[in-house]
């Protein structure tokens, strides 16, 4: 939610309706993947707004943070951002990739009105952080059971017969259409993201145990949380702006989880 004396400033500040801010803020958020309500501040900063009155230190460190990329991004970056960037965390800075993303639309798509193609557009960031977050927890896990049962850890898995057998039916149904390429290069790409649940449940102790993760459940409960959202727009459904802050605060929070952790994997 943004403060709503912060969004009067910056109707006025920029002079323009409430829909053209947050498209404004929309354009912003879509270049780095951030969530809703930090490309708002880092809109508001800068117009020279002093953001810092209305943020708790998380979430001012958390804006800083994404407002140096955008204005490194943009070849601009203000002297007030250089001397506001200087008292983040410096401990909790982690380099991360910038990832853009082409929401180019094509505008001639047969029987479907303007909303659902401004949709289409709208969808894009958030399949990608769905995206790099899925694919990250598959990464993750890969580390953690070939670290607990070695490189054969697939075949080493006790008690998961259900989830080979889905992996070698699918297999299966690939070879009828040889056509199309393969779903994925390992089992662990075959299995879908609720299945995951069952390999965190093998490791889960030892990556609590070894203060990878912060408690039992933790990575679990994410997936269950995500596998929602990811239902909805993998059947080519809007998700509403409430659940793109969902996925947007889970991917953040598996970021910092996650960098700030990694050298014990």
């Amino acid at each position: 939610m943004i403060n709503r004396e912060l969004k009067s400033k910056l109707i006025k500040g920029l002079d323009v309706s409430g829909a053209a801010i947050s498209k404004k803020a929309s354009a912003i958020r879509d270049k780095l993947l951030m969530p809703t309500d930090v490309s708002y501040y880092i809109l508001a900063h800068s117009i020279g707004i002093k953001i810092k009155k209305y943020l708790n230190d998380e979430k001012f460190q958390e804006t800083m943070k994404y407002q140096n990329k955008w204005a490194t991004m943009n070849g601009n970056m203000a002297k007030t951002g250089k001397k506001l960037a200087k008292k983040s965390n410096k401990r909790n800075s982690v380099k991360e990739h910038i990832i853009k993303i082409d929401s180019s639309i094509i505008s001639k798509e047969p029987l479907l009105s303007a909303t659902q193609i401004s949709e289409s557009a709208k969808m894009l960031t958030t399949f990608a952080t769905l995206y790099l977050l899925e694919n990250s927890i598959r990464k993750f896990l890969e580390i953690a059971l070939e670290k607990k049962y070695g490189y054969d850890w697939w075949n080493k898995l006790p008690k998961l017969d259900d989830l080979k057998r889905n992996v070698e039916d699918r297999k299966k149904n690939e070879d009828k259409n040889p056509w199309h390429q393969k779903r994925a290069k390992s089992e662990i790409g075959y299995l879908d993201l609720k299945e995951l649940n069952k390999l965190v449940k093998k490791v889960d102790d030892k990556l609590v145990k070894d203060g990878i993760l912060p408690k039992r459940g933790w990575l679990e409960n994410m997936i269950e949380e995500v596998y929602h959202s990811r239902c909805v727009i993998c059947h080519m459904n809007p998700l509403n702006s409430e659940n793109i802050k969902l996925v947007d605060v889970q991917y953040t929070k598996w970021c910092r989880q996650i960098n700030a952790k990694k050298k014990l994997l």
